[in-house]
């Protein structure tokens, strides 16, 4: 009975082993999966160049440089500046066009405060004294706070944009926004016009500023201040050209003094004068200021502010009115000029005492028939009767008339003797 038992629990045991070596037992089946689906992409496109394309496929521009009919001097100089400048790189000329001469279009480079709406929004976004350089669809909008920040601003254009570079067709712009430097580092090296600067825009007279190369605004500069003669009055600022003007050209010539100096040159108005007198007499007592003279001393102080000078290396030259000029500035402004130099003018004899410790050289023709020698010579003897030394200094002419400012500007010794002094001194 165990044999029996035995056997049959050998077969259950047996018979799954031989299902599984190739018996009847169940298929075995792949799983299933999910049919892959090639991802769908779109094609590729290209952005667009965000260039702005100045010349055409003819090789030519589709643009103009737009001002506005009545900009500023300053800004339409500045407006041919960048034309000069864009055909350098170029090639072609960007002609300049008055708004009013030129259909408003999509291609346009606007420069300064016009009619054209772009440039209006662009400048009322600006701040006091800022500018902005921007692409207002195809077109390029160079503004400024005032004509000096346009001026500025096209200046910053050149540099980023276009200085030094040639054979351009297109130019990428990248908007831009800033503070324009105040002052006199903005001006250029040598004489400076200065009828539009807006910075003394509430006076009536023009004037013109010298600046010495390589400004520098760590080191203190001397000042002259040039007050020119009757025959000198406009509103062009002519005065620094004439011929009485010599030491302006003795100045800004010589390599002794042109590096080292700073001029600001006022100009009266034609029909004004710097000092409300009667210069044939030769004398003449002291009133209220002029006008005219009254703004000189607002450009003076104004530039004062702005620039890096020596206060006790302030100079006065006066040529006949402008003399009188001197004379008056020195009669109403003490301890301010370190030495004066007036030719054929005069001054108000009752300031003698408070002038007598001046350092001033007068000069005059003892046959001037414009101005009396004797007004100068009255005025030296009441300097010397009142203590005035070798710090006060006479030159007759003798034989010479009125029109000596040639010769003394010229004259190195006197500019030298005036430089050498420092105010007290």
């Amino acid at each position: 009975m165990k044999r029996i038992l035995c056997a049959i629990l050998c077969l259950i045991t047996v018979l799954p082993a031989l299902f599984a070596c190739g018996g009847t037992a169940p298929a075995v089946t792949d799983p299933v999966t999910d049919p892959v689906t090639e991802p769908v992409t779109d094609p590729v496109t290209e952005p667009a160049d965000p260039s702005l394309v100045l010349i055409n496929d003819s090789g030519k521009t589709d643009y103009y440089i737009v001002i506005g009919d009545d900009c500023a001097k300053n800004v339409y100089s500045a407006a041919n500046d960048l034309k000069s400048m864009m055909y350098d790189a170029f090639g072609v000329s960007f002609w300049v066009k008055r708004e009013s001469d030129v259909d408003a279009s999509a291609t346009e480079i606007i420069v300064g405060l016009s009619g054209r709406a772009e440039s209006a929004d662009a400048t009322a976004k600006l701040g006091s004294n800022e500018y902005s350089i921007s692409q207002i669809g195809q077109k390029i909008v160079i503004v400024g706070f005032n004509p000096n920040c346009v001026s500025y601003a096209v200046d910053m254009f050149v540099e980023k944009y276009i200085k030094g570079k040639t054979g351009l067709t297109k130019l990428l712009i990248e908007d831009e926004r800033g503070e324009v430097p105040d002052g006199f580092a903005m001006l250029n090296d040598g004489w400076n016009d200065m009828n539009d600067y807006p910075g003394t825009s509430d006076i009536d007279i023009g004037y013109m500023i010298y600046k010495p190369k390589n400004y520098d605004p760590t080191k203190e500069y001397p000042v002259l201040l040039f007050m020119h003669g009757n025959g000198s009055r406009g509103n062009d600022n002519s005065h620094i050209t004439q011929g009485s003007a010599s030491v302006l050209n003795t100045l800004t010539q010589n390599a002794k003094y042109k590096d080292d100096i700073i001029i600001i040159a006022p100009q009266c108005l034609s029909s004004e004068q710097w000092v409300n007198c009667d210069y044939k007499k030769g004398e003449y007592t002291s009133k209220n200021i002029t006008q005219c003279l009254s703004e000189a001393v607002q450009v003076f102080d104004y530039w004062f502010e702005r620039i890096s000078y020596d206060k006790n290396r302030v100079y006065l030259w006066g040529n006949s009115m402008g003399a009188y000029a001197s004379w008056d500035l020195m009669q109403r402004y003490p301890n301010t000029y370190a030495a004066a130099v007036v030719v054929a003018g005069c001054g108000d004899v009752a300031f003698a005492p408070q002038l007598a410790k001046n350092n001033i050289w007068i000069h005059h023709g003892d046959v001037d028939p414009t101005v009396p020698y004797s007004g100068n010579k009255n005025m030296y003897d009441a300097l010397v009767a009142n203590g005035a030394g070798d710090n006060v200094k006479f030159t007759k002419y003798p034989g010479q008339g009125h029109t000596i400012f040639a010769a003394v500007g010229k004259n190195t010794t006197v500019i030298d003797w005036m430089l050498s002094h420092t105010l007290g001194k």
